[in-house]
């Protein structure tokens, strides 16, 4: 890296105490990052015998809301054939109304 202005009207002691401040800051922030990637691994590993129920309950969760989507239609469906009969019998019902 080349020097601007700051070189010539620094002293070289000076500069080399920043450079040592600096690479000292630099080696505890290297520190703390390598800290943080043990903890997140060691997180991680401790989250493990988690993911197989998770994803069996996962699969579990989608076959029920499959089932229930089944349950709607079929609903659905008697709904409609209710709502048919109960028409079919009102018709019925008129048409013994006028016969008697």
């Amino acid at each position: 890296m080349g020097c601007q202005g700051i070189c010539r009207s620094t002293p070289l002691p000076l500069i080399n105490k920043w450079m040592d401040v600096l690479t000292q800051e630099l080696q505890l922030l290297r520190e703390v990052i390598k800290l943080e990637m043990i903890a997140t691994v060691k997180a991680t590993e401790a989250l493990i015998p988690f993911q197989a129920p998770l994803e069996k309950t996962g699969r579990q969760l989608e076959a029920q809301e499959a089932t229930i989507r089944e349950l709607e239609k079929v609903a659905t469906y008697q709904n409609d054939r209710i709502t048919s009969l109960e028409t079919e019998m009102a018709r019925l019902v008129v048409t013994q109304e006028t016969v008697m």
